[in-house]
């Protein structure tokens, strides 16, 4: 049976920019990668930047795996059947019910060729509990995670991680804390071990971790609460004017992520996200290999999309 993680994490915590590390690793030593990544509108942004990377890609754009997008990912999953040394790897969207999505997992016919979900929590140590209305929904995700990996802790004062590690326990007791060169490890050696026919049974390699729940998903939650508003940009910006923009954005953007070309360096393409809220930017450079093209994807509660259309068109951003 194949190795299978759930990546959790509320909005802006790192998930992809895990995966970006964990790849290199996995791949020395000797592990295929298959990535399912789940994003509200903006799955091809981060496939962009990975497809080289992996075994696999598969993006699941626009709906929640938990709910209007389980179809989706369960085809895709029973479609993936990988041989020897690999991995399956789902990122699900940040405001994913977790707990729902593991009990769907169980009990699906797609899943029955992979191990029981070993679940990895990402947890913002700048974030943590500071999301007013969507607290409870990140402390349900990482409720049943089997490890966690406190990410921003460079950020902080060291009385904060500390702070945030206590109160994390508070939910969770169980999950180990891990790193991404030893989280690497821990899975490389269990990809060995399912490689080898009748060495372990699948719950031994991958436990999965049951805590019971009040199962209380709502489906207008991810409807109208949360949403994403596509905007097409020209095809070369000026910086200063793209990044006062995003530095801009209201309030109820809690993410920006886009792929953008600059009119200083039209040879390049880069990654944008503004992934917290407190509104940093970062840009990761990347060789153009096709004709400049921008857009952004912004996430939200509540997104009035036609205010943002003209957030951008009042700096001339806009595609003609």
């Amino acid at each position: 049976m194949t190795p299978f993680v759930i990546l959790t994490g509320f909005l802006g915590t790192g998930k992809t920019s895990l995966v970006r590390s964990l790849a290199p690793l996995l791949a020395e030593q000797k592990v295929a990668l298959h990535y399912v990544l789940n994003d509200f509108g903006s799955a091809g942004v981060d496939a962009e930047t990975l497809r080289d990377q992996v075994a696999s890609l598969a993006d699941i754009t626009g709906a929640c795996v938990c709910c209007e997008g389980i179809d989706a990912l369960l085809d895709t999953l029973r479609k993936l059947k990988p041989q020897g040394r690999a991995l399956i790897l789902v990122e699900a969207n940040g405001t994913t019910d977790v707990p729902a999505l593991l009990e769907i997992l169980a009990m699906s016919r797609s899943t029955r060729h992979c191990a029981p979900p070993m679940q990895v929590a990402l947890v913002d140590v700048q974030c943590w509990q500071e999301r007013g209305w969507a607290n409870d929904l990140e402390r349900e995700q990482v409720s049943t995670a089997t490890h966690v990996i406190f990410t921003h802790h460079d950020l902080v004062e060291p009385e904060r991680l500390i702070a945030v590690q206590t109160d994390f326990r508070r939910y969770n007791s169980r999950a180990v804390e891990v790193n991404a060169s030893s989280l690497a490890r821990h899975l490389a050696r269990h990809c060995a071990l399912a490689a080898l026919p009748g060495t372990l049974s699948a719950r031994a390699i991958m436990p999965v971790v049951d805590v019971p729940h009040d199962h209380h998903h709502d489906l207008e939650h991810h409807a109208h609460r949360f949403s994403a508003v596509e905007v097409t940009l020209a095809p070369l910006v000026s910086r200063l004017d793209f990044l006062h923009a995003i530095a801009t954005l209201p309030a109820d953007v809690l993410r920006a992520k886009g792929l953008v070309c600059f009119e200083d360096d039209p040879e390049s393409l880069n990654l944008v996200q503004r992934a917290d809220v407190r509104g940093d930017i970062s840009l990761l450079r990347m060789e153009r290999l096709r004709p400049a093209a921008s857009m952004m994807v912004l996430i939200g509660a509540g997104l009035d999309a036609t205010s943002l259309w003209q957030h951008f068109e009042a700096l001339e951003l806009l595609a003609s």
